[in-house]
């Protein structure tokens, strides 16, 4: 079995229509997750994009064992002879309020079809859709490990780039509005020191426990605190000194969640689905 993205084989995916698609969760580490990282880097600025090492840690035998932080990942592919034809990849963790462990996030991290479905002959064959069944596929899967474990799936998590807003609002996800939302440094050095500064995105939320069109500040706060543990400290845990994951930890709770909390009103936070204009030039 050989794997290409979709673009190295442009004669091959214009013989394909949607229903040769095939929308997967990935079970381990693999090709399909090798492929799909290789998408990830033609599509994300390295600022945004956690290395290899990182998604292999998350698709290990450990990750699916920890319970309270549970990986989602999902890939599009065709199928020619025993080749596949990676069309789409979608990266997304399950993980616990670590206040209110029986509610869950699933925060989206990185979705990406491969840009030659774009091209006119792809979009005249029909070939559409594929980041949406991605989406719906992940949460599919949330919500079955959420009722396994007697929890509830209250939030889809989306820190949106100025390109993917559409899509997002598309799917149902709504700005907390008053919320200027920073996406924290992901590396470190030996030191603890951030290797790259943080980035402004748009913080987006899809309700699906509540229709309440209000999210509480302090949520939004312990919903950040946990994402921000898992995604950006979780894996420095046992890698950094003791001193180095303090200043790490420092940087991202003290200076960046803080900065972020500080934009907030104290009371309720209206969710809309007009998404902040600032966010689109300034992101």
């Amino acid at each position: 079995m050989t794997l290409y993205i979709a673009d190295e084989r442009p004669d091959i995916v214009s013989q394909f229509t949607m229903a040769h698609l095939v929308v997967k969760r990935l079970e381990g580490q693999g090709e399909l997750l090798d492929c799909g990282y290789r998408l990830f880097q033609r599509v994300f600025d390295s600022s945004v994009l956690d290395p290899k090492s990182v998604y292999d840690d998350r698709m290990s035998d450990a990750a699916f064992q920890a319970r309270d932080f549970y990986p989602c990942f999902t890939i599009a592919y065709f199928c020619h002879g025993s080749d596949k034809i990676v069309a789409g990849f979608l990266s997304a963790d399950l993980m616990w309020l670590l206040n209110d462990p029986k509610r869950s996030i699933l925060a989206l991290g990185n979705i990406a079809t491969a840009p030659i479905l774009k091209s006119d002959l792809c979009r005249k064959n029909g070939l559409r859709g594929v980041g949406s069944m991605l989406l719906n596929r992940a949460t599919q899967d949330a919500k079955s490990v959420c009722q396994e474990d007697d929890r509830e799936l209250a939030y889809l998590l989306s820190e949106a780039e100025p390109a993917s807003l559409g899509f997002w609002k598309k799917a149902g996800f709504r700005w907390p509005q008053g919320c200027s939302y920073l996406q924290p440094p992901l590396e470190f050095d030996a030191q603890g020191t951030p290797l790259y500064l943080e980035v402004p995105e748009t913080l987006l939320l899809a309700p699906q426990a509540t229709t309440s069109d209000f999210i509480e500040p302090s949520l939004v706060e312990n919903i950040l605190r946990t994402l921000f543990e898992n995604w950006c400290l979780r894996g420095w845990r046992d890698t950094l000194s003791p001193e180095a994951i303090r200043r790490a930890e420092h940087y991202v709770m003290d200076k960046v969640l803080a900065q972020i909390v500080s934009t907030m009103p104290l009371s309720p936070l209206p969710l809309i689905e007009e998404l902040p204009q600032a966010a689109r030039t300034d992101a």
